[in-house]
């Protein structure tokens, strides 16, 4: 009969080590493990009244901000666990003694890799929660073979159903192979999540190094996914894409991915998600455009005549404060419109016009202009439209700088299947 429990990913393993604050340290020992959903559990720990009297200073005040605990023990044989972001999550006090009870934002277990069955080479990989995927096929890359697995139907956003795996091709790697890995994984990582509609958080990251696995946790739960863009069914282009775009330059900036990100904003306020979808995409298109398309002048006549006009303000018997005003909008004059930017857009990526012609460019900045400075969308047009628009928007940009040629899942005008190729979207 086959045992289908849940196996632990880390048993129950005793470190002696320290506990440290900026400015003590405790001698203590932590019972740690870590179950099949990857949590690190920290069992409670027996201390002296002494040092519970001194550890109870760390819970903070509500609305505070507390500083982190520090620990770094090792077990009997020979594994090591650390953690640089440990906080009390509980204290008791009574006739049996002290005891506090400690849990980790992140934390990280080496042991020596003979210890870990099956490893034969070098690797890196990054278990994700509730990622769905069916046989994506292996990527070659420069740094070894790109593996994405996932479960099709995961239980739970929270179980951990998904990995990224990168495999180097030789057991012997040079220094910096886990660094490039790292980055080459984080960027496959953010587009699958664009991709997948949603946050998918980490749980844990493994590294099989020639002497040791490093295994490092984090704390956190899944969310449920929206308006995916990628069929779960259909990752593997996707994922060939991103690893050829990572290996391109110049790089995707990071203030994309960060922006890219706003649009998992978890929020039934549809207010709220126009708005962070707005800031996203000015966000975009500011770090993908050229400066001549996000100015009307280019920057050295507007820099005289930026000079001329603040000379005109010396004119006035203006107060400091408002002076610095006028000064900071008449540098903010060559900036084009909302609404001009996202023509460009259009216009560089190739877009499809039905998504977004003149008017609804104008509709979406009118909307977000009456939010802003009322509260309230504008009644005469359909603010979940406009939704659906900013973030087509987004999607088809962010798709065409990638490079990606292939279907994705669109939500403008109902939902359809799109093709992308190398003139735009069908």
């Amino acid at each position: 009969m086959v045992d289908d429990t849940p196996q632990n990913i880390f048993e129950e393993t005793l470190f002696t080590g320290s506990l440290s604050s900026s400015a003590e340290t405790f001698d203590l020992s932590l019972t740690v493990h870590a179950g099949p959903d990857s949590q690190i559990v920290i069992a409670p720990v027996s201390i002296t009244t002494e040092d519970y009297i001194a550890l109870s200073g760390y819970f903070g005040k509500p609305g505070s901000q507390s500083d982190w605990l520090s620990f770094e023990g090792e077990s009997a044989c020979g594994k090591t666990f650390s953690s640089d972001y440990l906080f009390l999550r509980g204290h008791r006090h009574g006739s049996k003694g002290a005891t506090i009870t400690l849990a980790a934002s992140e934390a990280k277990i080496i042991w020596p890799r003979d210890d870990h069955a099956g490893a034969t080479r070098s690797a890196a990989q990054w278990f994700l929660r509730g990622f769905r995927a069916f046989r994506n096929r292996p990527i070659i890359t420069p740094l070894g073979r790109l593996i994405v697995r996932g479960h099709h139907k995961p239980e739970s956003p929270d179980q951990v159903s998904g990995c990224l795996a990168l495999i180097a091709d030789d057991e012997s790697v040079e220094a910096d192979w886990f660094e490039k890995a790292d980055a080459l994984l984080e960027f496959v990582w953010r587009g699958l999540e664009f991709g997948h509609g949603g946050r998918l958080p980490i749980s844990h990251v493994e590294a099989i190094g020639a002497n040791e696995i490093t295994y490092t946790f984090y704390a956190g739960k899944g969310v449920v996914p929206h308006l995916p863009s990628i069929h779960f069914l259909n990752q593997s282009d996707y994922i060939a894409c991103l690893a050829a775009r990572w290996m391109r330059t110049p790089a995707l900036s990071d203030a994309v991915w960060t922006a890219v990100g706003w649009l998992n904003s978890q929020t039934s306020i549809d207010e709220v998600r126009f708005l962070n979808l707005m800031t996203a995409l000015e966000t975009i298109l500011d770090n993908l455009l050229t400066d001549t398309q996000t100015s009307m002048l280019q920057r050295r006549d507007f820099g005289r005549l930026k000079t001329d006009l603040l000379n005109v303000l010396k004119n006035y018997s203006l107060s400091d404060e408002h002076a610095e005003i006028f000064a900071s909008k008449i540098a903010g004059l060559n900036s084009r419109t909302l609404s001009q930017k996202m023509k460009s857009v259009l216009e560089t990526y190739h877009l499809p016009p039905d998504i977004a012609d003149p008017e609804i460019l104008k509709t979406l900045t009118r909307q977000r202009n009456a939010i802003t400075h009322t509260g309230s969308a504008l009644p005469e047009y359909d603010l979940w439209d406009a939704i659906l628009r900013a973030r087509e928007i987004i999607v088809q940009t962010v798709f065409s700088e990638l490079g990606y040629e292939g279907s994705i899942e669109s939500y403008a005008d109902g939902h359809k299947m799109r093709s992308i190729n190398d003139t735009g979207l069908s």
